[in-house]
C-alpha cells in the first residue's frame, strides 16, 4: 500500500512539473502549510501535555521535505539519529540483561591484575601480594599459570604497603629479609628471617645476584645484618629514586651472563646471572 501511494504521488508530481504555473503554485502551498505545521508544533512543544507538539512539528518537516531540500537534509540526518539511538538502546538493553538475570545465573565479569613488584619467587614457589595493585582474581589466574608449568603460588594479603618486595627480599639458602607487617606473617615463619629495623625499611628492597647481595646505601644497621649472613654486598646510591618510592629490584634487570648488557659486574662469567641497572 505504502509503495502503490508514493507511486501515485510521483506520477501526479510529474505532472504538475509539467505546469510551471500549477508547479509554483503546489511548492507554494506545500511550503505554507509544512510551515504552519513547524510552528504549530513549536508552540505546542512548552505545553503541560507531551506529544502533540513534536508529532506535529515532525510531521511539518516532514512536508517541507518532499519539496524542499534543506528540509529533506534535516529529515533524513534525524532519521539517521534516530536509527542510531534506537540501535545503542537496543544493545545496552542486552548488555543489562546479561547482568540482571532473573535468576541466579548471573553473569560477572572480573578483571584480573597481576603486578611484577608483587611477586616473590623462592624456587619453583611464587608468593603473590593482594594489594590495590594485584587483586584475587589476578592471582587466581596467575597460579592457574604456574599450575601448567609446574610451579605453585600462595597469595600474602597486605595491609600496609602496595608491593610484597617493599619490605620483602629473598637472598637464597632459606634467608628472608623482612620488615614492618611481614614479620608476623604465618606464611613466612618457616624461613630464617632477618629483621629490617623500622626507621631502615627502605632497605628491605634489595636483591640477591650470583651471592652477592645490592643494596641501597645508607642503611649501615641493614648492611651489618645481611653482611653476618656471609653475603658480599654492594650498596648503590637509590636516594633520588627513593624520592618517587624507586627501589632495587624496581629498578635492575636480571638476565643470564650469555646476553650482553653492561651492569654490576659480579663475576658471571663462569656461569649465573647478570644485571642492568
Amino acid at each position: 500500500m505504502r509503495l502503490r501511494l508514493k507511486v501515485w504521488h510521483r506520477k501526479q508530481r510529474y505532472a504538475i512539473r509539467q505546469q510551471p504555473a500549477m508547479n509554483s503554485a503546489y511548492r507554494v502551498a506545500v511550503g505554507v502549510v509544512g510551515g504552519l505545521m513547524v510552528l504549530a508544533g513549536m508552540v505546542m512543544i512548552p505545553l503541560p501535555i507531551p506529544g502533540p507538539g513534536w508529532v506535529t512539528f515532525f510531521l511539518g518537516l516532514g512536508v517541507l521535505s518532499t519539496e524542499f531540500a534543506w528540509a529533506h537534509r534535516i529529515t533524513t540526518f534525524m532519521r539517521t539519529m534516530l536509527r542510531r539511538a534506537g540501535q545503542l538502546t537496543t544493545r545496552a538493553t542486552a548488555y543489562v540483561a546479561a547482568f540482571e538475570m532473573p535468576d541466579t545465573r548471573k553473569t560477572t565479569l572480573v578483571v584480573g591484575f597481576p603486578e611484577q613488584h608483587g611477586l616473590m619467587m623462592v624456587g619453583d614457589h611464587y608468593y603473590i601480594g593482594c594489594s590495590a595493585r594485584t587483586n584475587a582474581e589476578g592471582a587466581r589466574q596467575l597460579i592457574a599459570i604456574l599450575e601448567r608449568y609446574g610451579m605453585t603460588g600462595s597469595v600474602v594479603t597486605l595491609e600496609k604497603v602496595l608491593h610484597l618486595k617493599t619490605g620483602l627480599a629473598y637472598l637464597e639458602n632459606n634467608n628472608l629479609l623482612a620488615c614492618g607487617e611481614f614479620l608476623d606473617k604465618p606464611e613466612f615463619r618457616h624461613f630464617n628471617l632477618v629483621e629490617i629495623p623500622e626507621d631502615e625499611s627502605y632497605a628491605a628492597n634489595c636483591i640477591w645476584v650470583n651471592g652477592t647481595v645490592i643494596m641501597p646505601a645508607g642503611y649501615p644497621v641493614s648492611r651489618g645484618r645481611i653482611a653476618a649472613l656471609g653475603y658480599p654486598v654492594i650498596e648503590v646510591d637509590t636516594s633520588e629514586f627513593r624520592k618517587l618510592d624507586g627501589g632495587v629490584s624496581c629498578m635492575s634487570l636480571r638476565f643470564p651472563d650469555e646476553q650482553p648488557g653492561d651492569g654490576v659486574d659480579l663475576g658471571t662469567a663462569g656461569g649465573g646471572t647478570g644485571v642492568l641497572f
